[in-house]
């Protein structure tokens, strides 16, 4: 039997038992790749009918049925009224398959490959998408960050999360999860940007606590304060209780932000903007800004956590795609050799493929 966490022995005995199928049995593999798409498809959308799990692969309900059914009997998925969705033992079939896959598809060897590269702890590849389809990318990029948090996430975690997009789009991939963890603590990692609610940290740390049923911090300011604002606010006793919690985070999900479109984002002054691009700026991270060798070029007054801290917690995990953002990923991977980074296969060819 194969665990969930399969070790490289495991792995190379599936190698070879699909490689005796592919040359006996050929029809057995094409079997196994299409219940790995129904098992995945029900990881990502469960509970879902049959009429619309057989529209979403293109197989005739016929056929969508009898797999299905076949599925059910090997106890690997279950009916509710809702929908079918997968038992515990189809999760772990799951799992073992998606790593088979990857395997085969390369996407291990290569984020191996960027591991050596990057100097981080660990890489997470999403597979490649349409280039054109900027949504589907993130999407997909969030639902490979929030399967490797599951696996982090402890019951007595402090979590810290960043707003933005990408963070929200890891968060969106908790909605139905049913496991709780009422001593948990979620916070903001840093306080507001912009002017859009529903990409706020302080709006994510909300619905990330609900999905996950545990305990939560608001940080009610701007980001960007003056030092003698900031020296101010952390008098006060619920900054000061925020700010010790925030020394205690054991787990931090952040976006990495391209350094122009940071700077922008956080109303910085023209002058500011000049000199940020002068020094060759190309990311922004924790109220600095760095060039692609990770060197600090700008600083600015934050609130929040410090680059100090960022440094300390076992694990930050980065999550960031699309080829815009390249630099701005190679420049973050300088701060901290235990990084996780969750980032998608153009990236991690583009970044294999630079000289530089």
């Amino acid at each position: 039997m194969f665990s969930n966490h399969a070790s490289e022995d495991e792995m190379m005995r599936l190698s070879e038992v699909a490689a005796m199928l592919r040359s006996a049995a050929p029809e057995l593999v094409e079997a196994l790749a299409s219940r790995y798409r129904i098992l995945s498809l029900l990881q990502d959308h469960q509970p879902i009918g049959r009429r619309n799990l057989s529209t979403q692969l293109g197989l005739t309900e016929r056929v969508a049925r009898k797999e299905a059914l076949i599925l059910k009997e090997q106890g690997l998925v279950d009916f509710s009224l809702e929908g079918m969705y997968l038992t515990k033992k189809g999760y772990e079939i799951y799992e073992l398959l998606k790593r088979y896959f990857q395997n085969r598809s390369g996407l291990i060897e290569l984020a191996q490959l960027l591991e050596k590269k990057l100097g981080i702890r660990k890489v997470i590849l999403a597979p490649a998408q349409d280039s054109q389809d900027e949504a589907a990318a993130q999407k997909e990029l969030g639902k490979v960050a929030a399967h490797y948090l599951k696996k982090v996430i402890q019951s007595d975690s402090v979590i810290g999360i960043t707003g933005g997009t990408t963070v929200q789009s890891v968060i969106d991939n908790f909605k139905h999860e049913k496991e709780y963890y009422p001593n948990a603590m979620i916070l903001p990692a840093r306080g507001g940007v912009g002017n859009r609610a529903e990409y706020q940290a302080n709006t994510l740390v909300e619905r990330f606590a609900n999905s996950l049923g545990c305990q939560y911090k608001l940080l009610f300011t701007p980001d960007i304060l003056s030092r003698d604002t900031i020296s101010s606010l952390k008098n006060e006793p619920e900054i000061r209780e925020l700010m010790s919690l925030i020394e205690k985070i054991t787990v931090l999900l952040f976006g990495v932000g391209d350094a122009l479109t940071m700077a922008n984002r956080r109303g910085l002054n023209q002058e500011e903007i000049g000199i940020i691009k002068s020094r060759g700026a190309v990311a922004e991270a924790f109220g600095h800004y760095f060039n692609r060798e990770g060197e600090i070029v700008y600083e600015i007054s934050t609130i929040g956590i410090t680059l100090e801290r960022f440094r300390a917690i076992q694990n930050p995990v980065a999550v960031a795609g699309g080829l815009g953002k390249k630099d701005a990923i190679v420049s973050v991977c300088k701060l901290h050799s235990g990084l996780i980074l969750v980032t998608d296969e153009t990236v991690a060819r583009a970044i294999l493929n630079d000289a530089k």
